[in-house]
């Protein structure tokens, strides 16, 4: 993990972003790629003949709508707001929430 650190934030410092984008889209296709290739023969190893075939829909499919499905489901609030909408529109950053002050003990 360590010998990826400092290459990726040359990447993000670079003035390039279709660069970053791009390699990013890259790495992630190979470790896809070294997920899937014994993912799916253990799958039809986990079924017999005869239910093999439903058994692996099944279980890839639910797996991808429990797992995949929700995750989109946390940005339409935030593009939606008119706030957020309207201070992009005049340029500005949303306000921060910044927690009261609590005493300090002495």
């Amino acid at each position: 993990m360590g010998h990826t650190r400092y290459p990726v934030l040359a990447l993000m410092e670079s003035a390039n972003s279709l660069l970053f984008v791009g390699v990013l889209y890259l790495a992630f296709m190979v470790l896809n790629a070294l997920l899937q290739v014994p993912a799916f023969p253990m799958f039809t190893e986990l079924f017999g003949g005869s239910t093999r075939y439903t058994g692996v829909s099944l279980g890839f499919n639910l797996g991808t709508i429990l797992a995949g499905g929700s995750a989109p489901s946390g940005d339409p609030p935030t593009r939606s707001s008119r706030a957020v909408t309207r201070r992009a529109a005049e340029g500005r950053r949303p306000p921060r929430r910044v927690p009261p002050a609590t005493a300090r003990p002495a």
